[in-house]
């Protein structure tokens, strides 16, 4: 896996859309000097690359806020909505809704 110049991508996943390979990566949560978490993540759609983060108490609550946080942006897209976005050709993304990520 690559690295960007803070944390190294910690995990990623392949997704299927639009019949192209789309990736989401999940970088290592890192402890900030407020003592919070920041976990970065970035999805490649076909056409942008998006990049953003989430904070939490521990790296464990960033990880999973921040693959939350993924879910709602993935099930929100027209992709998904028409049925061209999928994991292993299901709507299921194997990703935790934000409400169980908190």
């Amino acid at each position: 896996m690559k690295t960007d110049g803070e944390s190294p991508v910690f995990v990623e996943r392949e997704f299927s859309c639009a019949g192209q390979l789309m990736l989401v990566r999940f970088y290592q949560p890192v402890q900030m000097p407020t003592a919070e978490y920041k976990c970065e993540y970035e999805i490649l759609w076909p056409d942008r690359t998006r990049r953003r983060h989430s904070f939490g108490v521990d790296s464990i609550q960033a990880l999973t806020l921040a693959m939350g946080i993924v879910h709602v942006e993935l099930t929100a897209s027209d992709y998904y909505k028409d049925g061209q976005l999928t994991y292993f050709d299901s709507v299921d993304l194997g990703l935790p809704p934000l409400g169980e990520a908190r």
